[in-house]
């Protein structure tokens, strides 16, 4: 995947959200072949999780045994904006689903 294939799907995800207004969110990275750069986290927190940083409440992620990728994904939540959202990290989607849905 390129940087602006993944940032077009980060904007579609984006107006999604604004749309239906989720409050709880699966994230699946198992087959994920993008590795977020240092750049590319910094633009998602300045366009893209604002617009759905008031509507998403709960995150779980499932990732895959891959380090690379799984260190991008948590760095990317770590900053400023992605420590809003209450999340955890997963590599069992039925306890990411059971997690997602408490309270």
């Amino acid at each position: 995947m390129k940087t602006e294939d993944f940032k077009k799907e980060m904007h579609l995800f984006a107006e999604l959200c604004e749309k239906h207004k989720p409050k709880r969110e699966l994230v699946h990275l198992f087959d994920m072949k993008y590795t977020i750069s240092p750049e590319v986290q910094e633009w998602m927190n300045n366009e893209i999780f604002p617009k759905y940083e008031n509507i998403i409440k709960r995150m779980a992620f499932l990732l895959p045994t891959e380090f690379i990728t799984q260190i991008a994904v948590e760095q990317t939540m770590e900053e400023e904006v992605g420590l809003k959202f209450i999340q955890k990290y997963f590599d069992n989607e039925e306890d990411a689903r059971k997690w997602l849905m408490e309270k």
